[in-house]
């Protein structure tokens, strides 16, 4: 059945590995979705700029799904130098292959969504943009923050990452430099 073939197609994200941990297990890019998600409901009731909230949920629910086809890449993790490099044209090009295996009737909005998402210049994709980086900070601090330091976070890094994504809301630089602060504090960033 064609139909239920393009349907596990996408739900296939939920065996994509991200590098970050839940418990003994890897966690899966479903899941930091789903965080994203949750962290974008509660923050854009907290900013004061007025945001479409159902286009926020699709650039989120979207723009990691182009990960059934080219996988995650960690951004500091040595081993994955050259896909680092390679990303924006895997990903546009993984894009235009998962298009053609997914429902029509979601198709043409994970193309939009994603481009949207990718060319990060609406407020919509500017904020679904830093809840995709605030999320793995809050991750990082509850499951495994001892282990950033080692893999080579450093205050500077962590604000040329994620910091500039939270910019655009003052409110979210705001909760950036608090959870900086703790990061610090609790010595899991140099």
């Amino acid at each position: 059945m064609k139909e239920l073939e393009e349907l596990k197609h996408l739900i296939r994200l939920k065996e994509v590995e991200r590098k970050g941990e839940v418990g003994t297990r890897q966690e899966s890019t479903a899941e930091h979705t789903w965080a994203c998600m949750i962290l974008a409901d509660h923050f854009i009731k907290v900013v004061k700029q007025p945001l479409d909230e159902l286009k926020v949920m699709k650039l989120i629910m979207y723009h990691d799904l182009v990960e059934v086809e080219c996988g995650d890449v960690f951004l500091l993790d040595s081993l994955d130098k050259q896909k680092r490099d390679n990303k924006k044209d895997d990903e546009k090009n993984g894009s235009q292959v998962l298009a053609k295996k997914i429902p029509d009737s979601i198709s043409r909005d994970f193309l939009e969504f994603f481009e949207e998402y990718e060319a990060c210049e609406t407020p919509e994709a500017k904020f679904a943009n830093a809840m995709d980086k605030i999320e793995p900070m809050i991750h990082w601090s509850i499951y495994s923050g001892e282990k950033l330091k080692a893999m080579g976070w450093t205050e500077d890094n962590v604000r040329q990452i994620h910091g500039k994504c939270v910019e655009p809301f003052p409110e979210l630089t705001d909760f950036f430099e608090g959870w900086l602060a703790y990061m610090k504090e609790e010595g899991y960033i140099g």
